[in-house]
């Protein structure tokens, strides 16, 4: 090995612009037991197109065992990230990966500084568009890097949120505003960026049905709804949420448990609401503020319990929580109409178009889990017709409210 190094360590004097010796001089360095040399070297060597990938291999070497050896130290993940992000190796979704599973680990620590380095190397190499060796990686197109970076914005105010005040309702607030950009804008964020594009080029009919779980750890954005949900499991955001990705990954079942819990703790918010309401002296106040909140919770606990009904059917499984489906719809439509009732026409009239629409779009709900839940047909359609009834549509009972609003 000495007289190997030498001879290397010579021929890189004699021709500087010969880069073949620096990637040998990094595997003679390792072999002697000098890691941090090694490293340096073969990370230099990476330039080199005639070992390049030679020296990729050996770094992943290096990393999976520092890794073994360390853990759950997320510093070899981190510089293994940096790694893959250089532009000559260019496989930016894979850095990412690791760079964020990295700085997740590191902000629980508080180790806010080695985080904000991590993530700057993905945002960097997300937003650099290069052209990696053809041996190394994968050109990723502008759009595609645009669509990664979307992701990573978006959680990165999460991950700096409890590096800097932990666990807490800040960064519980982050993860809200995150889930509702996911929600309306990125839904593709729930996988991890290795996956995202991996499904981009892939021609649809050649797609799987579901991406898998088995390859690899979780994504981010699973981790973090995991973390905050094991903190609160009655929490029905992350509930629908922790659905929506078991339904990504193909697993109805699961699926379709947490859509009915999302939809019965969301119900529980409404009667909350709804026994306030009588209660509350300042009319006005709720009905512009709780009452319009609380028509927003309704349609959403609807949503939740029939898109729980629909997975339960894809599933080929009817669970108890699917059959009670339309009757859980049918005690929304009682709780909000008694809200309103309670209030007094005068101020209920206030939100007359959003309780109308609530209470619609309920019965239309309840139509269609009516017509998906199995089980007992017959309180399918006992529910089902007695929404169909409150709400006017084919009933003669109206309080007066009822009657302006349907009219």
């Amino acid at each position: 090995h000495v007289d190997a190094l030498r001879h290397m360590l010579e021929a890189q004097r004699i021709e500087p612009g010969y880069c073949e010796p620096t990637y040998w001089i990094g595997v003679i360095q390792l072999g002697q037991g000098d890691l941090q040399s090694g490293v340096t070297e073969l990370e230099q060597s990476l330039s080199c197109k005639y070992v390049a990938r030679e020296a990729l291999q050996a770094l992943n070497k290096v990393y999976a065992a520092l890794r073994t050896a360390h853990a759950p130290d997320p510093l070899p993940l981190a510089r293994w990230g940096a790694v893959l992000a250089r532009p000559e190796v260019g496989r930016v979704a894979e850095a990412c990966d690791a760079l964020e599973t990295a700085a997740l680990a590191m902000v629980q620590t508080r180790d806010v500084g080695s985080a904000i380095h991590a993530l700057h190397a993905c945002e960097k190499a997300l937003q650099t568009d290069g052209t990696p060796d053809q041996h190394l990686g994968d050109h990723v197109t502008a759009e595609v890097r645009l669509q990664l970076l979307f992701c990573h914005t978006n959680r990165r105010s999460i991950l700096m949120a409890m590096g800097q005040y932990g666990q807490g309702p800040y960064a519980k607030q982050a993860l809200y505003t995150y889930m509702t950009a996911v929600q309306t804008q990125g839904p593709h964020c729930r996988m991890g960026h290795s996956q995202i594009v991996e499904n981009l080029r892939t021609p649809a009919a050649e797609r799987q049905a579901a991406p898998s779980l088995s390859d690899g750890q979780p994504s981010v954005h699973m981790q973090l709804v995991h973390m905050f949900q094991a903190q609160d499991a009655d929490d029905p955001w992350l509930q629908r949420e922790w659905g929506e990705c078991m339904a990504l990954y193909g697993r109805t079942v699961e699926a379709a448990t947490h859509f009915a819990v999302s939809g019965l703790l969301l119900r529980a918010t409404v009667a909350e609401g709804a026994g306030a309401a009588g209660k509350d002296k300042k009319l006005t106040t709720l009905v512009n503020g709780r009452l319009l909140d609380t028509v927003g919770v309704a349609v959403e606990a609807a949503g939740a319990l029939q898109r729980a009904a629909e997975l339960a059917v894809l599933a080929g499984a009817t669970t108890p929580t699917a059959g009670l489906v339309p009757c859980e719809l049918q005690a929304l439509a009682v709780q909000l109409l008694t809200m309103a009732f309670e209030t007094g026409p005068g101020n209920a009239l206030a939100d007359v178009d959003g309780l109308k629409f609530a209470l619609r779009q309920l019965a239309t709900s309840t139509d269609a889990a009516a017509a998906l839940v199995g089980g007992d047909h017959a309180v399918v359609v006992r529910c089902s017709q007695a929404l169909q009834d409150i709400v006017g549509a084919g009933g003669e009972q109206h309080t007066p409210i009822m009657t302006t609003m349907f009219a």
